[in-house]
Parts: structure tokens; sequence; C-alpha cells
């Protein structure tokens, strides 16, 4: 990674479903396209992720390229117990909160 701050995207809806799929893509598209090597999406307030918001959450990864990766951070049960079933859990970084995640994806202070 280089030396760059990681964008990081909060979602700001309790839940991440068809109805916010579009709005979550708007909103994160431009963290992802501007040559961004890695990107946070804070889930710390999301308590529901239903097959519509998971699909968008990898859609946002694969717009990165293979540049870098997406981390979640923050994220709770139900949420987490969904991508630990659906094995999104090695797709994604998962970190306790948006530090941590900064941490994992290498960085530089």
């Amino acid at each position: 990674m280089t030396g760059t701050t990681i964008p990081v995207f909060t979602i700001p809806w309790p839940r991440l479903d068809l109805a916010r799929v579009a709005a979550l893509k708007d909103a994160v598209r431009p963290l992802t396209v501007e040559g961004q090597d890695g990107l946070i999406i804070d889930m710390s307030g999301v308590d529901f992720l239903d097959s519509s918001g998971l699909g968008a959450l990898v859609s946002l990864s694969r717009q990165l390229g293979g540049r870098g990766r997406v981390a979640l951070s923050g994220v709770r049960e139900p949420v987490l117990s969904l991508l630990t079933m659906s094995r999104m859990d090695q797709v994604f970084v998962l970190a306790s909160n948006v530090q941590a995640a900064r941490k994992v994806l290498g960085e530089k202070s």
C-alpha cells in the first residue's frame, strides 16, 4: 500500500438491502475510481445485510480492480454470521474498527 490515506465510508443506514444498494454504490464509487488502493467501509451501524447488500459490497471490491482490498470495520452480529456463512470473510478484510482496518491494510501514518 502507499502512504496515502485510505478512504473510509460509513454506512449511514441500519439496513443494507435492495432499497439502499444504489445509494451505497453512488456514494462509494468516487472513492474507488480515483486511484485508491484500498477502501474501508465502516459497518458499525448496520444490523441487517441481505443478498443485495452483499452483492453491492462485492461489486465495490471489484471496482478496485485488484489494486487493493476492501476492509469492513465494526461488523456486528448477525451481519458477521452472514459474512462467515457465505465465506465472504475470506474476500473482505474484517476489522474491529476503522483504526484496526487501516493497520491491516498497511496504511502508513
